[in-house]
C-alpha cells in the first residue's frame, strides 16, 4: 500500500538502504514515517525540534540539512534531489565526506548514518517524507580551531547546517507572478554548521554532548544571498522533530 511518498514499505526500505542502512534500519526509519502516515502527523513544513537526549562521551549533532520548501531565493531542492544528494554523500570516499565550519575548509566533523545513544534509543541520518535527516559527529582533539568551533556549537553560535553542491538537473515552472526552480538532482560538496540558513527559526540542536546545558535559542536571521558565481546552494533546515528518527 502506498503511503507518504512511496508505492509502497519495500520502496522505502530499498531507498533507506541505498543511502547505506542495512536492512533492520531501512525497516525502522520506514515503520516509523508509515506510523505517522497512518496517524495523519506526516511534516508539511512546521518548526519542530528535538529534545537533548542524554549526556555522551561525544558531541553528535542533527538537524534538518534541507527541505522541500520554496526559499527566498525561488529555489526549491525536491525530496528527489535530497535523496540523490545523501546517497551519493554518504557514497563518497569518507576523505571527502566533509563536515565543513560557514562553508570553509576546516573539516570539523564526520556524517553518520546511526547514532545510538546509552538509552538504546536510534536516529538515523535519512531522507523523510519532507526533508533530509542528517547526524554529524564533531572531531575531539587539543586543537585551538577544534575547541573553538564545538565551544561555538555548545554556545548556539553555530546553530544550523548548509549544503554546498552543483545543481545539475532543474527545471523552471512559472507560478503566479514567480518562476520557481525546481532542483531535481544536486552534487554534493559538502555540509556546514553555519550562522544563517534558508529558515531564521531554523537551527541544529546537540543529540549527545559532554555538558549538560542545551544550545541557546538563537535569535532570527537573515539567509545570506545566493552567490550564482561560485553555484553553491545554502540551505537551511527545520529544527529537528522529537523521537528517534
Amino acid at each position: 500500500m502506498p503511503f507518504s511518498r512511496w508505492a509502497n514499505f519495500d520502496a522505502c526500505k530499498l531507498e533507506m538502504m541505498n543511502t547505506g542502512h542495512d536492512e533492520e534500519s531501512a525497516k525502522k526509519i520506514c515503520g516509523s514515517i508509515q506510523t505517522r502516515a497512518e496517524k495523519g502527523e506526516l511534516f508539511k513544513g512546521e518548526i519542530t525540534e528535538l529534545d537533548i537526549i542524554n549526556k555522551e562521551d561525544d558531541l553528535v549533532v542533527g538537524g534538518f540539512c534541507t527541505w522541500e520548501l520554496q526559499d527566498p531565493q525561488n529555489d526549491v531542492i525536491t525530496t528527489q534531489a535530497q535523496v540523490k544528494f545523501l546517497q551519493s554523500f554518504f557514497k563518497l570516499d569518507p576523505e571527502y565526506q566533509n563536515i565543513t565550519v560557514k562553508h570553509g575548509d576546516f573539516k570539523v566533523g564526520k556524517p553518520i548514518l546511526k547514532y545510538v545513544n546509552k538509552k538504546g534509543e536510534e536516529f538515523y541520518s535519512h531522507v523523510n517524507e519532507k526533508g533530509t535527516y542528517l547526524i554529524s559527529k564533531i572531531r575531539n582533539d587539543s586543537f585551538k580551531s577544534t575547541l573553538l568551533w564545538r565551544q561555538k556549537i555548545l554556545q548556539g553560535e553555530l546553530g544550523m547546517y548548509s549544503i554546498s553542491g552543483l545543481p545539475i538537473e532543474k527545471r523552471e515552472i512559472i507560478q503566479g507572478s514567480e518562476v520557481v526552480r525546481y532542483i531535481d538532482d544536486l552534487e554534493p560538496w559538502a555540509v556546514t554548521l553555519c550562522e544563517k540558513g534558508v529558515n531564521p527559526k531554523a537551527k541544529v540542536q546537540v543529540i549527545s554532548k559532554e555538558i549538560t546545558e542545551p544550545l541557546h535559542k538563537r535569535e532570527e536571521q537573515n539567509r545570506d544571498s545566493l552567490s550564482c558565481e561560485s553555484l553553491l546552494q545554502k540551505h537551511g533546515f527545520n529544527k529537528i522533530h522529537k523521537g528517534s528518527l
